[in-house]
């Protein structure tokens, strides 16, 4: 408080003081309010109080809230038209997610780029901690779940990592497995020989 300033001229006569807020307001608030403690500064605790109660992560505009929501969705609504490959077929989402995205950002931190999405490590898993990823679009589509696995020399790998690791193309690849080709030759004999490999097998 300041200086006492005027007086009411109700019923019930009450002197109006002039006071300063912390933040530099100048208010003249009832003397009432004031011995009663009902009046401890010019609204501007009000703001902030409201403002921390509907504070939010402040993420709601991300690529990475987004895909929460899609995962979400594709996951537990039936009207997603997605449904059907995930919810529909036993994918669900982690309760902890679910519940929270404040939960999903501090387990996965944010997509760390445009080229990334969400990849479930075991395709057939929840989304969960532990069985999820950020994954570009090459490296998830190798984790698709209709992807070929070729077993060699005691490793199985999809037909991607395959051909990259001998270095076929994987059309040449999937050619040669569905001409029914020894899987060894498949991946080891060049291009080059593949003519003399089909007229040996005649």
């Amino acid at each position: 408080m300041i200086e006492r300033g005027v007086r009411t001229t109700c019923k019930r006569p009450e002197w109006l003081w002039r006071c300063v807020c912390d933040c530099k307001t100048e208010r003249f608030v009832r003397q009432g309010n004031l011995r009663s403690g009902h009046t401890t500064s010019c609204g501007c605790q009000i703001a902030i109080k409201t403002r921390a109660a509907n504070k939010t992560h402040g993420m709601t505009r991300t690529t990475t809230y987004t895909i929460w929501r899609q995962v979400k969705s594709r996951c537990l609504n039936s009207n997603n038209p997605s449904y059907s490959d995930y919810g529909g077929r036993g994918i669900s989402i982690c309760k902890r997610w679910e519940d929270s995205f404040e939960a999903f950002l501090l387990d996965m931190g944010e997509r760390p780029s445009d080229r990334h999405s969400i990849d479930r490590i075991d395709n057939s898993g929840d989304y969960e901690p532990g069985n999820c990823k950020w994954s570009t679009f090459a490296e998830q589509n190798r984790n698709y779940r209709r992807n070929i696995i070729i077993e060699h020399n005691g490793q199985a790998k999809c037909l991607a990592d395959w051909a990259d690791e001998m270095g076929i193309t994987r059309h040449t690849l999937r050619r040669r497995i569905r001409a029914g080709w020894d899987m060894a030759d498949a991946l080891t004999i060049p291009v080059s020989l593949s003519n003399k490999y089909r007229y040996r097998h005649k």
